[in-house]
């Protein structure tokens, strides 16, 4: 199938170096997983897939949250150079010293995470279009 003629390098669509790489580790990890089940071990494929992708970051409650739904208030769409101030900000509290560090792409999963919940609880419009305003003559 598909995953052989990959691993043969055989598959006819083009595919990233990145893409390959993350397939071999993958494919690697999942060889060892087999030979672990064999031989009666856990079987870390979630770990391993976790890895690929980065730590899952938790935001701190009482200080980093209402941090962030004051940014969001402000602007609910911000720019890569505001994503980036804010995870500067979030990684020196005190609160962040001993934890994984903030990256511009986990604030701004947050700022995503939080327009969805709003939408779904009908507290927000959609950004993307502009709203209806309907004016009658006078």
């Amino acid at each position: 199938g598909m995953l052989s003629q990959i691993s043969r390098d055989q598959y006819p669509c083009r595919l990233s170096s990145e893409k390959i790489k993350l397939f071999a580790a993958w494919y690697e990890h999942s060889q060892l997983s087999k030979e672990q089940e064999q031989d009666g071990s856990s079987s870390p494929g979630k770990k391993m897939l976790a890895t690929l992708r980065g730590k899952k970051i938790v935001f701190n409650s009482t200080v980093e949250i209402p941090l962030l739904r004051k940014w969001y208030e402000e602007n609910p769409k911000p720019d890569i150079k505001d994503l980036t101030r804010y995870a500067e900000i979030l990684n020196n509290l005190d609160q962040r010293k001993t934890r994984e560090q903030v990256l511009a792409r986990h604030v701004n999963t947050w700022f995503k995470n939080e327009r969805a919940r709003l939408r779904r609880e009908g507290l927000l419009e959609d950004l993307s279009r502009p709203s209806m305003v309907v004016t009658t003559g006078t």
